[in-house]
């Protein structure tokens, strides 16, 4: 579990080092019926405003904390970050 943590802390440092700030405007959320650690997976239709690739729309599924539901309402614009060589590739911050 503490190397799962130590692969996953690493991972995102990395993307947070390297990946690009972009804006995302939420389009759509959904549940998806999972849960993990009593926390729900949503499922997103995001258009993306990213300031190196064309703006697009994609869909995206991430757990989401019960305590920050609030900031993920339909209509909500959001910072995400996007792999600048996969521009469908996103990463909520």
């Amino acid at each position: 579990v503490v190397l799962w943590a130590t692969l996953s802390n690493r991972r995102r440092e990395r993307i947070e080092r390297t990946w690009l700030d972009a804006q995302a405007e939420i389009l759509e959320v959904s549940q998806t019926g999972t849960y993990i650690n009593n926390q729900p997976k949503l499922k997103f239709k995001l258009r993306i405003h990213s300031p190196v690739h064309p703006v697009m729309e994609i869909t995206h599924k991430q757990v989401i904390p019960l305590t920050a539901l609030s900031n993920f309402a339909q209509g909500s614009t959001i910072i995400v970050k996007v792999n600048p060589d996969k521009p469908g590739d996103i990463l909520f911050i």
